[in-house]
């Protein structure tokens, strides 16, 4: 499933950015209707199909570029695969970088900050197959990472399907120890709005 635009009658910082990926026209709009006719409207006039879909389509591209709240939050549907228990506890482990280093945590606002985004990207997402046993080993290596820290989102943070990371170590971790584990692979994936993506060299 693409993901949805749940607030569509107001504006985005910077307005409604949409790029068309056959001519690389980019379009910004302050009002969505009017950002997707024009779309619409361009493709006719380059003798472009326009796909029944097409709203959809433009809705799933803005989605991530904008702020994630703007796009529902837990529970849109994500085209990436399920995260398994082995998965999260060797994208956890990797965390453990940062303790072999001595590297100090993020202050509590910073990862605050962080855990709010999270809690309301299409990544952020349960753990398949995973019982309370195995649950706690995964509880235990958090501990061993940031300790008893919690921030105003960790009721509502899981794992991240695209690194792997139990996001209640993660959001914790300086952003260099945190990079230099990403592949580019991983960074394509991460939305635009997403704090820890790479920027372009």
């Amino acid at each position: 499933m693409k993901l949805k635009l749940v607030i569509t009658q107001q504006t985005p910082p910077g307005g409604w950015p949409y790029t068309d990926p056959d001519t690389g026209r980019k379009f910004n709009h302050y009002v969505l209707q009017v950002l997707k006719q024009d779309v619409r409207n361009h493709r006719k006039a380059n003798n472009l199909p326009v796909a029944p879909d097409l709203n959809d389509q433009i809705e799933d591209q803005i989605c991530k570029s904008v702020p994630p709240e703007w796009c529902g939050g837990v529970g849109s549907e994500s085209r990436l695969p399920p995260l398994s228990f082995s998965q999260a506890i060797h994208g956890t482990a990797l965390l453990m970088d940062w303790v072999a280093h001595g590297t100090p945590l993020v202050d509590q606002a910073e990862a605050n900050s962080r855990s709010r985004t999270c809690a309301h990207c299409y990544a952020n997402s349960g753990i398949e197959g995973c019982s309370n046993c195995s649950m706690d080993k995964l509880r235990e290596l958090v501990v061993r990472i940031v300790g008893n820290k919690r921030t105003e989102g960790d009721d509502m943070i899981q794992a991240c399907k695209i690194c792997g990371c139990a996001l209640k170590a993660k959001v914790w971790v300086p952003l260099n120890i945190l990079q230099r584990h990403l592949s580019a692979e991983q960074n394509e994936q991460f939305p635009e709005w997403c704090w820890c993506k790479k920027s372009p060299p």
